[in-house]
């Protein structure tokens, strides 16, 4: 399950259906990562530059993972594929969940990057 949940997230087989990678959504902010994980993503988001729009969310993660697991997987994704920190820690991820406890559905893009 965990294998098969890493390659629904990230599609590493297929760099066009996931272009973030190599881009600020992983490297940048690690509290809009978590976010994502956590709640998912929809509609437009821009990304190096191009705006895409994927005809269905991301669907958020949350409930299937643990703050562990989700700070494993981000850590290891913005060491692996940017110069970012591997700074997301189990107590950072509890943190960010707790804050958004109240968020239902997916994140849209301009939302994220305001908070």
């Amino acid at each position: 399950m965990r294998k098969g949940t890493f390659e629904i997230l990230f599609s590493l087989n297929d760099p066009s259906i996931a272009p973030t990678l190599h881009s600020d959504w992983v490297s940048g902010d690690r509290k809009v990562l978590v976010k994502v994980l956590l709640k998912g993503l929809g509609g437009e988001i821009e990304v190096n530059g191009e705006l895409l729009n994927y005809e269905a969310a991301m669907p958020g993660f949350g409930p299937a993972l643990g703050d562990d697991e989700i700070a494993s997987i981000l850590s290891y994704v913005r060491s692996a594929w940017t110069d970012a920190p591997a700074d997301v820690t189990s107590a950072f991820v509890r943190k960010v969940r707790a804050a958004e406890k109240e968020k239902t559905g997916p994140y849209e893009a301009n939302a994220l990057w305001k908070n």
